[in-house]
């Protein structure tokens, strides 16, 4: 029978007199409910999107959101079920869709039995956009926080579906918003970001609903200097190099040095701002000037601007000036060694250690660092006085004794002959 809107008592009697003492609501509603906008009028045929309902007439019984859409045989219904906010707002989740179109929303408040008679909602289906080509594709990182954005020029398909609404997003970055060119073409803007890496590029016609990655695009780690800025051509140097967005995670790709001659080595990222990488064997036999550069998820990008990597012949010691020295020292020792070319200015290091031989030790030998000139094929340095209170203590076991001379030109690199 018809009643005013609102909760009634349901009984049940077997003998028209005596109701029984258990009842459930059952509510009445005018059934003119009506939907004034969706929130979000568009979304992919994979389904999904959540869009609020908002209209009037809104009850919290067994909602159901209707999605009707033309087919060959007429029309084809899908629902999905809908959660009640308030009367004038509730939460319909778009269902599959075969094809692409306009489908007319409308919905029960009673599971289906009846359709609410007011005005309906439209919701637009259409398949993802797909990114096929990014100019630029890449960009540096930044040093220090910044909001400036890269403009980038878009190319793809079905950007256009939804009448010009576009958005981007490059990772887990928030949305922003593209100028739609055409159906194939836009301008989005790529964020800056302080974190180096690749990340993936998704698009959406409804700020809400993301394609698949079907593109990348790099945020291109800085190289500032790296030390030492010279080694051997036999490699095997330990690099250490400094600058901005260095990646040590395997989703956002790996960084590895890249040396000059295009060979890319493993690196160990200590964090963003360094990482260590050995040198590869020379090439070639002389003195090198290389770069090192930084990859990126196997892309290569480009090298250190301010900085060269020199590699130079290995050091030869052919004799020394003198074959013994007091240990008080205070004298000059010249090591003469093999004519090397090295660049203008390279230090030259020469460092003592007791010589061991073939006899058991328990303890590390000493080692002392000795900064020589190089002058193009001999060294010269002052030895020290060993006996002093500054060496007595971890000297005076091993001393008076043979001494190991080695060279380094690095101070990393030592070679004995």
């Amino acid at each position: 029978p018809p009643f005013a809107p609102g909760t009634a008592e349901l009984h049940i009697t077997v003998n028209g007199l005596q109701l029984s003492p258990f009842w459930v609501p059952f509510v009445f509603y005018h059934n003119n409910c009506t939907i004034n906008s969706l929130s979000i009028d568009s979304g992919p045929v994979n389904g999904s999107t959540r869009t609020h309902a908002l209209g009037r007439g809104f009850v919290d019984t067994d909602i159901l959101c209707l999605f009707t859409m033309p087919s060959d045989n007429g029309t084809t219904t899908s629902t999905s079920v809908g959660t009640f906010v308030d009367g004038q707002d509730l939460v319909c989740v778009s269902p599959v869709a075969d094809a692409t179109g306009v489908a007319t929303v409308t919905l029960s408040l009673n599971g289906g039995q009846d359709i609410c008679t007011g005005k309906r909602g439209l919701f637009l289906y259409y398949y993802f956009p797909e990114v096929q080509l990014l100019l630029p594709n890449n960009i540096p990182v930044v040093e220090t926080y910044s909001n400036a954005s890269t403009q980038l020029d878009l190319v793809g398909s079905g950007l256009n579906r939804t009448g010009g609404d576009l958005w981007s997003r490059f990772g887990a970055d928030n949305a922003t918003e593209c100028t739609v060119v055409s159906d194939s073409s836009a301008v989005c803007s790529a964020p800056p970001s302080q974190e180096g890496g690749v990340v993936n590029v998704s698009l959406s016609l409804n700020s809400y609903d993301w394609s698949l990655a079907s593109s990348v695009f790099t945020y291109v780690p800085l190289v500032d200097s790296y030390s030492p800025e010279l080694g051997p051509n036999r490699g095997g140097t330990n690099i250490s190099v400094l600058g901005h967005g260095f990646v040590d995670d395997d989703a956002r790709g790996r960084s590895s040095c890249v040396f000059q001659s295009g060979r890319a080595v493993a690196a160990h990222v200590a964090h963003s701002q360094m990482l260590f990488c050995t040198s590869p064997v020379a090439l070639q036999d002389g003195l090198q000037a290389i770069s090192i550069g930084v990859a990126v998820g196997g892309q290569h990008y480009g090298y250190s601007s301010s900085d060269t990597f020199y590699q130079h012949a290995e050091p030869l010691i052919l004799r020394l000036s003198a074959a013994s020295a007091p240990v008080t020292g205070r004298v000059f020792l010249t090591v003469f060694m093999q004519s090397i070319e090295l660049p203008p200015g390279t230090p030259v290091y020469v460092q003592l250690s007791p010589a061991t031989g073939d006899r058991l030790v328990f303890a590390q030998p000493p080692k002392h660092v000795l900064g020589g000139v190089w002058s193009g094929d001999d060294a010269v340095v002052e030895l020290p006085d060993f006996s002093s209170p500054q060496f007595f203590q971890e000297w005076s076991s091993w001393l008076p004794g043979d001494l190991e001379v080695f060279v380094s030109f690095n101070g990393v690199d030592w070679r004995s002959n």
